[in-house]
């Protein structure tokens, strides 16, 4: 499937970057949505102590 759109693989960082410029508290984790596993990891990584 073609998208629209680009990205520019730094477009992730310096969204980052940005957000912590304004005082964000932010982390950042590659997630392959398509992948069965993905909601637990991504729930497991957030509601890490």
């Amino acid at each position: 499937m073609n998208m629209p759109w680009s990205m520019d693989l730094e477009e992730p960082k310096l969204l980052v970057e940005e957000l912590r410029e304004y005082g964000v508290k932010i982390s950042n984790m590659e997630l392959d949505l398509t992948q069965n596993e993905s909601t637990q990891k991504l729930l497991q990584t957030v509601y890490q102590p």
